[in-house]
């Protein structure tokens, strides 16, 4: 067993889709090659990533974007991901849980195959 990152995305309070992410680092923003893609104006090309430190042990770090990366109403730049916990970037919410996957961290799925399917395009507004 291996540990994983399932994100939700919020907009307006309501969930927009949830995926489970087990690599060593998801890139989040507006390009074509971010692993978390947000696709609203109030979102930087790259806006934020988040690197696998440890087991269980995820940092979130704003890449210098436009408009922030906030935790509780403070703009952050590099913040420990809590189980349960959140950030806002642009007008979405990320809530953060941690889970298990089946599969040791040496029989992880290759990082390329894991962004085809696990890639999304959200447009908002």
């Amino acid at each position: 067993m291996s540990d994983a990152l399932r994100i939700s995305v919020l907009y307006c309070g309501g969930e927009l889709f949830s995926r489970t992410f087990a690599g060593k680092s998801i890139l989040i923003g507006r390009e074509a090659d971010c692993e978390l893609r947000l696709n609203h104006s109030d979102v930087s090309r790259h806006h934020a990533c988040i690197t696998r430190r440890g087991p269980w042990c995820y940092l979130l770090r704003d890449l210098e974007s436009s408009n922030g990366t906030f935790v509780q109403g403070e703009a952050i730049s590099v913040v420990p991901i809590l189980e349960g916990g959140w950030v806002r970037i642009g007008v979405f919410d990320l809530t953060f849980r941690h889970v298990a996957v089946p599969w040791s961290e040496a029989e992880e799925p290759d990082t390329a195959l894991a962004r085809v399917w696990e890639q999304d395009t959200i447009e908002v507004g």
